[in-house]
């Protein structure tokens, strides 16, 4: 047990140290990794507690219902209001059920369509990293070392350090699958870059001089981007 206690007493001080996760309300993503170690903690706390309520000669199935009801009284405290409320309800849309749709298809398209080396840059690096089958980069510096060691002024765990002039000068991504937090107000995007739109998915970016990774281009529609005013 004290290996479990170990590694959850870690992953927590993790945590406070980088000052917790984004959007609080939701759950910290940063515990996650911990959630199992707590959970057995809790089942054997629950055990502790059943055995010093109930004399040894009580009922077996009254000392199981018990430990049940602990160890479920664990589980809906330790999860999020968001979550719990998710989870207890039949109508309650899953969360981000309509980015994480778009996000498949884009997915699914990458997998299919492109070649196996295209290197995508993903502002949301999770459902496409997993199903795209495609090297992936996180432009917000998760798997970067320059990017995650800029000083920035602003406080967003994991979502306040990009550098575009980086991504365009030196790495040159085949694939951008957005153009948020400024990206389409920097010339180079616009010059080296079209907006690619095809009916299996949301649009995407792809370099001028790298369309040939795509196939089937003539299910494909190419924009190119006007120039910033």
């Amino acid at each position: 047990m004290r290996q479990w206690v170990l590694c959850f007493s870690l992953t927590a001080a993790y945590h406070v140290w980088v000052g917790g996760d984004l959007q609080p309300n939701q759950g910290s993503r940063f515990l996650l990794p911990s959630l199992p170690f707590l959970l057995i903690l809790a089942a054997e706390g629950a055990a502790i507690v059943v055995d010093l309520l109930l004399r040894p000669s009580d009922s077996g199935g009254l000392r199981r219902g018990l430990c049940t009801a602990l160890c479920l009284l664990v589980v809906l405290t330790s999860n999020s209001t968001v979550s719990t409320s998710e989870m207890l309800s039949d109508s309650r849309e899953t969360l981000l059920k309509f980015y994480n749709r778009r996000n498949l298809a884009n997915a699914m398209f990458y997998r299919e369509f492109t070649d196996p080396s295209t290197i995508i840059a993903l502002h949301w690096a999770g459902l496409i990293s997993y199903f795209s089958h495609r090297p992936v980069r996180d432009v917000l510096g998760k798997s970067d070392r320059y990017i995650a060691r800029l000083q920035v002024d602003t406080f967003a765990p994991g979502h306040s350090k990009w550098d575009w002039d980086y991504e365009l000068e030196t790495v040159k991504p085949d694939i951008f699958n957005k153009k948020s937090r400024g990206l389409a107000n920097f010339p180079k995007f616009r010059s080296d870059y079209v907006r690619v739109d095809s009916r299996l998915c949301p649009e995407f970016y792809i370099r001028r001089d790298r369309r040939a990774l795509l196939r089937d281009q003539h299910k494909l529609r190419f924009t190119d981007m006007p120039s910033v005013e």
